[in-house]
């Protein structure tokens, strides 16, 4: 007898004990249950945030579309360069536009003469760097078509671009297009201080770094209206964003336009495609296999 009684004893002293147990386990499940939902909530919020940015971004490019036309200034459906040729020359400008060092050179002048194949390369380096979701923007000049001449339609198709990869751009221009009639205005200075010299000093006071590279190729440059005139437009641009908008520019080799650009050597490369070697047999080869 005495017996069962030490043996009740004994476990009405540890029952409390197991209990603590019991407790401590069911708190500790509990709270693990509790982070896994806290956390499952973190994630849905993020992806929240995502869908939001997401359809604020087309919200706002729906809106920014106004400065861009049908004037077929894009490099799709353009000619590239033959496969197996510029090969070199593809491989640099790669290379330089994925260059994000801060001393790289901001633009790439590409200048030869009149069917060297300047607007192939432009189109080829156009669809590489698409194909490595490097952001870039493009603008082909046509001096027979009034849109791919006008200097103002090429500063609003360099503002979309920019505002396609930097936020803090695109809120202050946004507020510009909506809340002026800027885009009615054909004059080049105007046009260049409403849509990007004040709206880039403005972001600039809150923009945030290390931000991707934007690129814009302009193609044929020599072939708009008043090259000169708006070519230093184009490197107020280029200081106001360093570092991180790059431009590819390809002309002919014209006094006007060299004139401008030897003013600002610190921020420019050049090629001179008619003396690189190899030029002239991949010109061959383009019309050999053009003509078979």
């Amino acid at each position: 007898m005495n017996k069962v009684i030490s043996e009740l004893d004994k476990q009405r002293t540890e029952l409390p004990k197991l209990f603590a147990v019991e407790i401590r386990e069911a708190q500790k499940v509990e709270a693990e249950q509790r982070k896994v939902e806290a956390e499952q909530r973190k994630a849905e919020a993020e992806q929240r945030k995502i869908e939001e940015d997401r359809r604020k971004k087309e919200e706002e490019t729906s809106k920014l579309k106004r400065l861009l036309s049908e004037n077929n200034s894009s490099y799709r459906g353009k000619p590239v360069c033959l496969h197996g040729t510029r090969v070199a020359i593809l491989k640099d400008l790669l290379a330089w536009a994925q260059d994000d060092t801060k001393d790289a050179k901001r633009l790439y002048w590409l200048h030869g003469v009149a069917g060297c194949g300047k607007s192939a390369i432009a189109a080829s380096i156009s669809a590489q760097l698409f194909d490595h979701n490097t952001p870039a923007g493009t603008f082909f000049c046509k001096r027979d078509e009034k849109e791919r001449r006008d200097p103002t339609r090429l500063l609003d198709v360099l503002a979309f671009h920019i505002a396609s990869v930097c936020s803090e751009y695109r809120s202050e221009l946004l507020r510009v297009v909506e809340e002026t009639d800027v885009l009615r205005n054909r004059d080049v200075v105007t046009r260049f201080d409403i849509l990007l010299k004040k709206p880039l000093q403005a972001a600039s006071r809150v923009i945030s770094f290390p931000r991707p590279l934007c690129i814009v190729i302009i193609d044929a440059l020599d072939e708009l209206e008043g090259p000169e005139e708006v070519l230093p437009y184009l490197l107020d641009v280029v200081a106001l964003t360093k570092p991180w908008l790059k431009l590819i520019v390809t002309s002919r080799d014209l006094p006007d336009i060299r004139g401008v650009l030897d003013r600002q050597c610190s921020l420019r490369s050049e090629h001179d495609l008619y003396k690189a070697e190899r030029t002239r047999e991949d010109i061959r080869l383009y019309f050999h296999e053009r003509i078979r």
